[in-house]
């Protein structure tokens, strides 16, 4: 969905409107992630956590998903992921 929206804003199909919509989606799919693994779950608690604490984006999205702490926080979740054995990928294929 993250990719998704931002090719779909770089590409001038969605708004500002849609894409904040779409990235606070985003956010709210992390608030409802049921991990048992303690430290996936630790770390997707601490991207909860960013999310609700973080500063708008400058399109006014709850976050932004370009900042490096974002990224920083998704790349230690794949980490993670793939040390407990569950590979992560992400297909996005916009305008199709």
């Amino acid at each position: 969905m993250e990719g998704n929206a931002a090719a779909g804003f770089a590409a001038g199909v969605l708004t500002v409107d849609q894409l904040v919509a779409q990235m606070d989606m985003v956010a709210t799919g992390y608030e409802h992630v049921l991990v048992n693994d303690s430290e996936v779950g630790d770390l997707v608690t601490a991207s909860v956590i960013f999310l609700k604490t973080a500063e708008a984006s400058p399109s006014g999205a709850r976050f932004d998903h370009e900042s490096a702490e974002w990224q920083g926080a998704t790349s230690a979740i794949a980490a993670a992921c793939h040390a407990a054995g569950s590979s992560i990928s992400m297909l996005a294929d916009f305008g199709g």
